[in-house]
């Protein structure tokens, strides 16, 4: 036998053992009413009984009354009806008619029948009687013929009784036998659904001795493996490391050297700057123009060697400062304008009006971004123009203005399968590109990535001897216009002073950067002392009292970061708020970050222009002056 022949078979028992018990449990309410009717109708054969001999007995007295002579009228009608509705049934007392007697109660019935006559014929002649005289023989008849009527019917009754509560037992066995019957066939039916389901769980069982064991040993097997991961991880942690290590050596190794080469550097722009106004001939001027091309040139080969430096090892900060990008943009477009023209390209502008004027963000950067790419346009453009292009792309949900800024130019194109690898590091388009046009190959990696940390992507439409157009769009929150702007200093050399400015030590040791700052200072009449480091500046700064110290920060003995922190440390007002203004070869923000944490006031990166120096030390005189 199948589970699902089973299963019928089960559901098939239940409902044949509901339908037998609703049938067992409705004949019996069956037999119980009609058991209660009878032992009724029985009972009240008693009743009606005594109601004829107590109605003819005051029929008797009061013979006249025809209230006494209805009520025993209704007794004898009742008495006789029900007398014959106990033995062959009646519909209207709710007898079965078909219903019949046992022996026991046909007997009973038998023995009463002389009385039951004697006491319905006397009642007769009770009703029937013209006088009372002929009323009391028959009332000693309905006496004596009920004395012996009522234990008969007594009997009767108890009789119905007994057999109703011998059906309810029967009923109650019959019920029992039902009820076994039904367990037993639900135990074996069970039984029989169990089977399959034991089976089916010893074999899940089984399959999962075999799992467990299949787990067990893979488990043995990842601990072999992950002793072999962790030997791995160690191994790449030390590796990490090592390349960690290899990154900082790296990134100080180029810090040193631009240190070591901006420092010869201010020496070359500084001395150029002075000679060309100590009015040279023609062809002196034409030859301090080529020296100042040139050094302005590998300047900015060794800023794009160090932005790469700090890019690579994550120190690169954008800093967030109030900016006017209007006057931004006018002065790339001026200072690239006469390179352009010098190529015969037309340079045009076309920046919307709706722009506002001053952002929030990191100007700095943004000029190198867009210097880089419009030089590129120069340098690849042969004939034609070049476009600079700046528009308001709406709002970001912050209430940002979104930037959109557009290098296009008529030049050589780049190839498509090009367009990725112009981003990379020391890469051009081809070996053809970088021996005809030059370059270092490291000004697009480093614009990418500096579009990147100001929240932009830049994007490439070129194709090959049909220009380029290099566009991206960088968020930044709106500025407020400053309260007072600096005047720019056209000709800062001619300049005669800085009020409130006389006295300047220079702490510096290397000699021609001493002889640059020295030089230019000359021109603004200031006096001038000179210490060599840390140590000597310290006595120099105790001895006399300075407007303001340019102090170096690498330097032998005592370097400028701890000379500063111990002036600072002193108690007296006067070195709290002496102007302290860092010098240094190093453009790194670490360097920039800890020359503001020891206590100085402001960072000049060699080597600087004359206009920045004045620029930087008039700043610092208003607030004396102030």
């Amino acid at each position: 036998m199948n589970y699902r022949t089973t299963l019928y078979l089960f559901l098939g028992t239940l409902v044949l053992g509901i339908f037998i018990s609703q049938f067992v449990i409705y004949q019996s309410v069956q037999h119980s009413l009609a058991d209660s009717r009878i032992i009724n109708v029985a009972g009240s054969q008693r009743m009606y009984s005594q109601k004829i001999g107590k109605s003819a007995l005051l029929l008797v007295e009061n013979s006249a009354n025809s209230t006494i002579r209805v009520e025993l009228e209704h007794a004898l009608e009742k008495l006789e009806t029900q007398h014959w509705a106990l033995q062959h049934g009646s519909p209207d007392l709710g007898l079965d008619e078909g219903r019949s007697n046992s022996s026991t109660t046909l007997s009973l019935f038998d023995s009463m029948q002389d009385s039951y006559l004697g006491l319905t014929t006397a009642a007769h002649e009770v009703l029937d009687a013209p006088d009372a005289s002929l009323m009391s023989s028959s009332l000693s008849t309905i006496i004596s013929n009920d004395q012996k009527f009522l234990p008969l019917m007594d009997a009767i009754v108890g009789n119905y009784e007994e057999e109703a509560q011998e059906r309810i037992e029967q009923l109650q066995e019959i019920g029992l036998l039902i009820a076994s019957f039904l367990i037993i066939l639900t135990v074996v039916c069970l039984f029989l659904l169990i089977q399959p389901l034991l089976r089916r769980f010893h074999h899940k069982n089984s399959k999962l001795s075999k799992v467990n064991e299949e787990l067990i040993r893979q488990k043995n097997q990842l601990v072999i493996e992950t002793g072999e991961i962790k030997e791995e991880i160690e191994y790449l942690t030390i590796a990490k490391q090592k390349a960690e290590e290899a990154t900082l050596a790296k990134s100080n190794f180029l810090s040193n050297m631009s240190h070591e080469i901006r420092t010869p550097m201010n020496a070359v722009i500084g001395m150029t700057h002075i000679l060309k106004e100590e009015n040279p001939r023609e062809d002196q001027k034409e030859h301090l123009d080529t020296i100042m091309f040139s050094a302005e040139n590998l300047l900015v080969i060794i800023n794009d060697i160090l932005d790469y430096s700090k890019m690579e090892a994550g120190r690169m900060v954008i800093e967030r400062t109030n900016f006017d990008v209007k006057e931004v943009i006018n002065n790339i477009y001026k200072t690239l304008s006469p390179k352009a023209k010098d190529k015969q390209l037309l340079f045009q502008l076309d920046m919307e009006e709706d722009i506002p004027r001053y952002l929030v963000g990191d100007p700095t950067r943004l000029s190198q971004v867009l210097i880089n790419l419009i030089n590129n346009a120069i340098k690849f453009t042969e004939e034609g123009k070049i476009i600079l292009t700046i528009r308001l792309h709406g709002k970001t949900k912050d209430g940002e203005a979104k930037l959109y800024f557009e290098v296009k130019d008529s030049g050589i194109g780049i190839p498509k399968e090009k367009h990725k690898a112009i981003f990379e590091s020391f890469s051009q388009a081809d070996e053809h590109t970088t021996r005809m046009f030059g370059g270092t190959g490291l000004g697009l990696a480093i614009t990418k990535r500096l579009v990147g940390l100001q929240g932009g992507v830049i994007k490439l439409q070129s194709e090959l001897g049909k220009g380029s157009a290099f566009s991206f769009c960088l968020p930044y929150p709106v500025g407020e216009a400053p309260q007072e702007t600096m005047v720019e200093t056209k000709n800062v050399l001619k300049e005669k002073g800085i009020e409130g400015v006389e006295r300047i030590l220079i702490v510096e040791d290397n000699v021609f950067n001493v002889k640059v700052v020295k030089r230019i200072l000359k021109f603004w009449d200031m006096e001038i002392d000179i210490a060599s480091d840390g140590y000597e500046a310290l006595q120099k700064v105790r001895e006399k009292d300075y407007n303001l110290v340019l102090m170096d920060l690498q330097m032998p003995r005592m370097d400028g970061y701890e000379a500063t922190e111990t002036i600072r440390s002193w108690e007296e007002l006067k070195y709290q708020s002496l102007p302290i203004i860092a010098l240094s070869a190093s453009a790194l923000a670490d360097f920039r970050q800890r020359a503001f944490d020891v206590g100085m006031n402001d960072f000049l990166t060699k080597p600087f222009k004359p206009k920045d120096l004045y620029q930087t030390i008039e700043r610092h005189a208003i607030q004396l002056r102030a």
